[in-house]
């Protein structure tokens, strides 16, 4: 689980380097775009951010959700986020990424971002379905500050995005989304490392999610 943790912080300080060495302020996706001069770096980094969920989604065997709705396991979770994130790093948009079903997009473009979306959705799923578990109250608090912060940030970074007003800001709070949730699953997976197996597991019994 140390070995995740540290692909996916090498992954995003790999992709933060990567923003440094463009001019323009580009969205997350943006920067492994076709024709790009970071696509190749940061669509490696982007696979990395997939490889290092998937090697720390056993980590998670056992721990679900007390909510009926989110009862199943979070490790499943998991491994279909960093599924969701290999496909990005694979198809990725075209220059400028253009929004679906705008002038100049195109197929690529939709099957990216759906694949992307549902990366960050996973992802967000993750925190909640570890915050409302049985695992320890700090714990659960962190997933809950963690899935707050991000879905909060990337959600005002999408809508500038969508309403093109103040990209440079939404752009610079997609980024910063994205370092949440994955320093959030990269601290994780050290805490699981460190614990033994038996407390890894969280129980099935519905808590109260602040209790």
């Amino acid at each position: 689980m140390r070995a995740a943790a540290a692909i996916l912080l090498v992954s995003v300080a790999t992709i933060w380097f990567t923003r440094s060495q463009v001019t323009e302020q580009v969205y997350v996706s943006g920067l492994g775009a076709t024709g790009m001069p970071t696509a190749d770096v940061f669509n490696t980094a982007l696979l990395g951010i997939g490889v290092g969920a998937l090697l720390g989604a056993p980590s998670l065997a056992g721990i679900r959700s007390g909510l009926r709705w989110l009862s199943w396991s979070a490790s499943g979770t998991l491994v279909a986020t960093a599924l969701a994130f290999v496909g990005a790093s694979q198809i990725t948009c075209t220059y400028g990424c253009p929004i679906p079903f705008t002038p100049g997009s195109t197929l690529q473009d939709l099957v990216h971002i759906v694949f992307a979306a549902t990366g960050f959705t996973g992802a967000a799923v993750v925190m909640v379905q570890l915050a409302t578990s049985s695992l320890p109250r700090p714990t659960r608090l962190i997933a809950w500050g963690a899935a707050g912060a991000t879905g909060l940030v990337a959600a005002a970074g999408a809508s500038l995005s969508l309403l093109r007003f103040r990209t440079d800001l939404g752009a610079t709070l997609e980024f910063i989304a994205m370092t949440v949730g994955v320093v959030w699953l990269a601290g994780l997976m050290v805490r699981q490392a460190l614990l033994p197996a038996e407390r890894a597991r969280a129980t099935v019994l519905p808590v109260s999610v602040l209790s």
